[in-house]
């Protein structure tokens, strides 16, 4: 008699599977190698996939830029010396060139203004100075199109102020033009802003018409002036201007993208163009100062402080007093002093300090900035101020992102814009204009462009982001490769066995 656990023994040993002890799944080397390539393949292409939509957003790290000059700052007749806090007879400023550049500013991002001038009379401003339509100002990018369409450059011209004897100013002309590309924000260099005013002439306290401001006193029986021969009686003054600048007289500014060192950097640049000074014009005590060489400021931001750079060139001046050659100032915090016997009375006894400024910078994170006053001229009738000039007001300032590289190879491409001509003052002579003396000696390329150039260069290359596709790709293909070798040994490995 069979039992009954033998049967159901032998029914489970027949219809129901043989349980065998659990062993872990071993995976082959080959099929290691295979996942590792294609997960190496997926973790390159995160950056490069990112690096596509970097470019095609173009959104990049902040920079700005500033740049502005004023031909002159001018103070006549200070108060001060009377009660602290009486105003000036007359406050002007002539000739300013300005132009600012804001990766993130809306709705304009570059912004170029040229204006004629700003005047005070007593502390209060004079009406219609600026006048209505001596200002040219131009924005990018337009609010008419999209942003690579530039905008025209805007052109006005000036006419001539003469605000009752206490200064005359001439003809002149303000350009100004701004730029912008969305590509600017990805690490493409070229031009942002350019502006640039220039002036035929100024003339401070020399009066109207027959009745002059000044007299410059002489004894009787003396000429009028060196080289005329008219003899006037004491007490008769030589009828003269406490400062004439001409014939002509500019300012320029620019801002720019540009690639130093493998990196994108922000420039801005200013300068004046300055011709002939004098004081006291066609008297005894008449001084001049030619301009020999003019001052430029140049900022260069990297993003890096240790690349970032201010250069600033003085100006080289010759001051003449009486006719006679008296001193040339060629450095920085240098200056003259010359003491001039006349002016408004017989016995006065006037000081005219003539000097060079130096700059002052500053530094503070990725943003660099300079300011300087080119010249300064100082006529003082014993401690009072009678005339206080600064000439060629500059300042720049910029800013750029850290570690944006620029490619080497940046194709370069060059166009035109419908400029017509460098801003001259209408009515100004050819012979007048070639008398300003040249920014630059010709084996030092200007700091400042104008607006006038024909041609401005810049690239059509981005910045280098993310990973490098053809090291990615070339990686990643050996990696495949190798794992399908390793996969086809091991199954033939297997099939001997």
């Amino acid at each position: 008699m069979v039992k009954p656990d033998t049967v159901v023994d032998r029914l489970a040993r027949t219809f129901m599977p043989t349980q065998r002890p659990f062993r872990p799944t071993r995976t082959h080397p080959a099929f290691s190698g295979v996942a590792a390539a294609v997960a190496a393949l997926a973790v390159l292409a995160v950056p490069v996939e990112a690096h596509a939509r970097t470019e095609e957003g173009c959104e990049g790290a902040r920079f700005t830029a500033t740049a502005q000059a004023d031909l002159a700052k001018i103070t006549v007749l200070d108060g001060g010396i009377l009660r602290r806090d009486l105003p000036a007879l007359a406050d002007v400023r002539l000739a300013s060139a300005h132009g600012s550049a804001d990766s993130e500013r809306r709705p304009h991002r570059t912004i170029a203004t040229g204006r004629y001038a700003d005047a005070k009379l007593l502390g209060l401003r004079v009406p219609a100075v600026p006048l209505e339509g001596t200002v040219a100002e131009s924005r990018a990018p337009s609010s008419r199109g999209p942003a690579e369409i530039d905008t025209p450059v805007r052109t006005e011209s000036l006419v001539s102020v003469d605000a009752g004897g206490l200064a005359t100013i001439q003809l002149g002309k303000s350009t100004a033009d701004a730029r912008w590309h969305d590509a600017y924000r990805c690490g493409r260099t070229g031009p942002l802003t350019r502006s640039a005013t220039m002036l035929a002439g100024a003339q401070f306290l020399g009066g109207g018409g027959a009745t002059p401001a000044i007299r410059a006193m002489r004894p009787a029986g003396t000429g009028a002036a060196p080289g005329i021969g008219a003899v006037r009686p004491a007490g008769a003054g030589e009828p003269t201007s406490l400062l004439k600048l001409g014939p002509a007289g500019s300012t320029q500014s620019a801002t720019d993208l540009v690639r130093r060192k493998g990196r994108l950097a922000v420039t801005a640049a200013a300068g004046v163009a300055l011709s002939d000074l004098t004081l006291f014009a066609g008297t005894a005590q008449e001084v001049s100062i030619k301009v020999v060489t003019q001052p430029t400021l140049t900022v260069t931001a990297t993003g890096e402080r240790a690349h970032d750079e201010v250069v600033y060139r003085p100006a080289v001046l010759k001051v003449a007093a009486a006719g006679k050659p008296l001193a040339t100032l060629d450095t920085s915090d240098t200056s003259v002093g010359v003491e001039l016997r006349g002016g408004l009375t017989a016995a006065s006894l006037l000081s005219a300090r003539i000097s060079l400024g130096a700059p002052r910078q500053e530094r503070a994170g990725r943003s660099v900035r300079a300011e300087a006053a080119a010249l300064r001229v100082e006529v003082l009738l014993g401690r009072a101020h009678l005339l206080d000039v600064a000439l060629g007001q500059l300042f720049a300032e910029a800013s750029a992102p850290p570690l944006l590289t620029v490619p080497a190879h940046a194709q370069q491409r060059t166009y035109e814009k419908p400029v017509t001509a460098t801003p001259s003052p209408a009515g100004t002579s050819p012979a007048a204009e070639r008398q300003v003396p040249e920014a630059a000696p010709p084996t030092s390329p200007p700091a400042v462009r104008t607006v006038a150039e024909p041609q401005l260069e810049e690239t059509d290359a981005l910045a280098r982001t993310g990973a490098n596709v053809a090291a990615a790709a070339t990686g990643g293909l050996l990696l495949v490769v190798l794992g399908v070798v390793a996969l086809a040994m091991a199954r033939r490995r297997g099939r001997r066995n």
